[in-house]
């Protein structure tokens, strides 16, 4: 809007200047005048082109944004599919499984002979449920964390497309989608 003004102002002065050459009472004065017109003018021109350039590029680079959210939207939904299925798998895997399989492993032996504490520990130096807790956490904190970093894109990507959007000196904005338009309304 401002470059609309801006532009509009220097070339509509260029072209009221160019008259007052006419008037002028000396060649040098026609001659200054005209220079002053044609100056005025072209840099009114200049500064539109320039800034409807900028615009088209500012254009261009939203609609990469708005592809962007879409594209981090659909990651997302992927990272939080795979972080409930890992959920999932653990609350079975460690409430139920491994417990079980540990309890009828203890149960086997009688831990009061010597003989058969031996033969527990060669066959299983170390019960597996510690180092199974250890693994479905490390992956669990790992589906957290990209879906929290996919979350943290898309909110950087809404501020860029909020802020591209409220610029008063672009010629003109570009719709925004109304999926992404409802995520800026809750941004």
């Amino acid at each position: 809007m401002y470059n609309k003004i801006f532009s509009g102002f220097f070339i509509l002065l260029g072209v009221l200047v160019a008259p007052v050459s006419m008037v002028a009472d000396t060649y040098d004065a026609k001659i200054g005048w005209q220079n002053a017109s044609g100056f005025i003018l072209t840099f009114g021109i200049l500064w539109m082109v320039v800034s409807l350039y900028s615009s088209m590029a500012e254009a261009k680079s939203q609609i990469e944004r708005f592809k962007d959210v879409v594209r981090y939207q659909h990651n997302l939904a992927i990272a939080i599919d795979y972080k409930k299925k890992i959920e999932k798998e653990f609350r079975q895997i460690l409430t139920s499984e491994y417990p079980a399989w540990e309890e009828s492993l203890v149960t086997k032996f009688s831990l009061a002979n010597e003989k058969d504490k031996e033969a527990f520990l060669a066959i299983c130096p170390k019960l597996e449920t510690g180092s199974s807790y250890e693994k479905y956490v490390k992956m669990l904190k790992l589906s957290m964390d990209d879906v929290a970093k996919m979350e943290r894109e898309i909110n950087e990507s809404l501020r860029d497309i909020a802020v591209s959007d409220e610029n008063p000196w672009l010629w003109f904005h570009r719709p925004i989608p109304a999926n992404i338009q409802e995520l800026l309304s809750k941004f």
